[in-house]
Parts: structure tokens; sequence; C-alpha cells
């Protein structure tokens, strides 16, 4: 892990403490993408190590779909 990576990975992690500590939980959403093909799609993030599913979390009064759509289309360039 470089630097960039380790401070990028901490700031997550403190993110979820305050968040924790002030009650203030985000919601999460992820969704599981299958391509026409049969594959699954999934993203690398710099942040935490491992692959994982496009998601994220909502923005405050955002529907689950929504938030669900925004992610995909930040993170996997899903054009409507």
């Amino acid at each position: 892990m470089n630097a960039k990576q380790a401070v990028m990975t901490a700031c997550h992690h403190g993110r979820g403490l305050v968040e924790w500590m002030t009650g203030r939980h985000a919601r999460p959403v992820h969704a599981l993408v299958i391509t026409p093909a049969g594959c699954i799609v999934m993203v690398r993030h710099t942040y935490v190590p491992g692959w994982h599913f496009p998601g994220g979390a909502l923005q405050r009064g955002e529907t689950a779909e929504a938030g669900i759509l925004r992610e995909l289309r930040e993170e996997i360039g899903l054009r409507q």
C-alpha cells in the first residue's frame, strides 16, 4: 500500500468512526450488476483493498434508487 492509499484508507475508516460516534450512520447502497454476457461487475477502490460491488452512501434526502443510480454513474460510468 502506498502513502496515498494509506491516507485514503485512514480517512475512510475515520469517517465511519465519526458517524458511529455521532449516531449519523451512512445509509449504504450497493448493486449486483450483471452484463448481458453474464459477467458480474466489480470495482476496486484506492482506499480499501479488494474487489467490491459498486455502491456507496446515500446523500441526505436521496432515495435508494436515485442513490444507486448516482453511484453507478460515478463508479462505472453507467448511462441511462
